[in-house]
């Protein structure tokens, strides 16, 4: 996602691009959560040092995670060696946890393609059921995040369709609501400098609905 990938695009050029390249990361950032959550929604942001097992964990609004203050600290924690993750669903206000019980909105569903990920990103593409993904991320090589934006989708729903979306292209089975994998409450957006990429597909910012493809 934009708000992740541009700050590990400033870590793997080293900051060369100063003050013009951090200012175009949190630019990117903020027209990402601007194009898939309203400014009052509650999202989790974490951070986490593999290296380590340093963690820290961030429950607050969209509007101040896409603060310049809140991109500023991620970007130093990311330049450190911290990978970033962001949640795809929102939560309850002011929710402590990042269980199933404390999301809210289903704003996407996502599909992880580990074994064979290029061949199952063709077939997505190629698919006349479902929609085609709004974006693809390339986490590591031949890795990949597909994800779709949707709305007026209920938990139930959700959860049938990231089953439905695992069995038909071979993808993680353990998806779940939260989304959890590992850490429950995020969808995890691993940040590697490198890889990491934010793609729109064909599908632009269009969110589609429950009586949409998905359903055929």
């Amino acid at each position: 996602m934009a708000l992740l990938s541009s700050f590990s695009e400033d870590v793997a050029r080293k900051r060369s691009g100063g003050r013009h390249s951090s200012e175009s990361s949190e630019a990117a950032a903020r027209q990402y959560m601007h194009e898939n959550f309203q400014p009052s929604d509650w999202l989790a942001v974490v951070v986490r040092n593999a290296k380590t097992g340093e963690t820290i964990q961030r429950i607050s609004t969209a509007e101040k995670i896409s603060s310049p203050e809140f991109l500023a600290w991620l970007r130093h924690k990311n330049a450190d060696g911290f990978d970033i993750y962001l949640s795809l669903n929102t939560f309850q206000n002011h929710a402590r946890g990042r269980t199933k019980a404390d999301v809210k909105d289903i704003r996407h569903l996502y599909l992880d393609l580990d074994e064979g990920a290029p061949e199952k990103l063709v077939a997505i593409h190629q698919d006349t059921i479902v929609p085609s993904p709004n974006y693809v991320l390339n986490t590591s090589p031949d890795k990949y995040q597909v994800i779709w934006k949707v709305e007026g989708m209920s938990h139930d729903d959700a959860e049938a369709l990231l089953r439905a979306l695992a069995q038909r292209f071979g993808g993680d089975p353990a998806a779940r609501l939260d989304p959890s994998l590992p850490a429950s409450g995020l969808q995890q957006q691993e940040i590697r400098p490198g890889f990491s990429s934010r793609v729109p597909t064909r599908g632009g910012c269009q969110s589609y609905l429950p009586q949409s493809r998905f359903q055929g």
